[in-house]
């Protein structure tokens, strides 16, 4: 029972390590505790801490057969699936991916980005009724966070509906003013509304916040012509 404590408390270690970013000090210690570990959880999260530095090392094969293998040992934290799933995006298996996300909302469900995930993997799919209901279980979840928000603008831009983009884009801000993202996002869905002013003045800020961005400043100049022509 006592070397389960130290191999749990080695395993917290290396984890806070990876917090601290330094990712040699915590591939040591769940290196070391793959070898002396005789648990499978402990195992497992062992294999999540190498993924995690492999993943940060540019190791993306090599980190998705770690987190396989923490899968295999312990599929019911969400957190590997999630990595996972990321990975799987990133190498352009999106069906998998959603797969990864599902899981660990079934496994987890107030794990939220676990949600947020599969709302990104459901876009990419062109499924957007769903990937909103993933969207607005995040935000349920992490209210405070304007990412959801965002998304959830996204997808009603995309699905024809400027004036919800509109309202949900303004709320992100509200939560955090200095996106240029979602100003953009803004101005271009005002510029759909027909309110090339209120678009001016969203572009000018996310300009301002990103002055080298070239389709921020093109926008602008196109909403600043079309006020032009709307005064003459």
């Amino acid at each position: 029972m006592v070397e389960d404590k130290v191999q749990a408390g080695s395993l917290a270690d290396a984890r806070d390590r990876l917090k601290e970013r330094d990712f040699a000090g915590a591939r040591q210690i769940a290196e070391s505790l793959l070898k002396t570990g005789d648990d499978d959880v402990t195992k497992a999260g062992a294999h999540h801490v190498i993924a995690v530095v492999m993943a940060q090392e540019n190791q993306q094969d090599e980190a998705l057969s770690m987190l396989r293998e923490a899968v295999l040992l312990d599929g019911a934290v969400a957190a590997y699936r999630v990595l996972l799933g990321d990975l799987l995006m990133k190498k352009g298996d999106i069906t998998a991916a959603l797969g990864e996300f599902a899981a660990a909302c079934d496994a987890e469900p107030d794990f939220a980005p676990a949600h947020l995930q599969m709302g990104n993997a459901l876009a990419r799919l062109g499924q957007f009724d769903k990937s909103e209901n993933a969207y607005m279980t995040y935000s349920e979840l992490r209210p405070t966070d304007p990412q959801g928000k965002s998304n959830l603008g996204n997808i009603a831009a995309m699905t024809g509906r400027p004036e919800a983009a509109v309202v949900l884009y303004e709320a992100a801000l509200a939560l955090e003013p200095e996106m240029a993202g979602v100003l953009s996002n803004l101005g271009n869905v005002l510029m759909q509304l027909g309110r090339p002013a209120d678009a001016v003045s969203r572009y000018v800020e996310a300009l301002r916040l990103q002055p080298r961005n070239p389709a921020i400043r093109r926008n602008l100049k196109i909403a600043e012509n079309m006020l032009q022509e709307d005064k003459s």
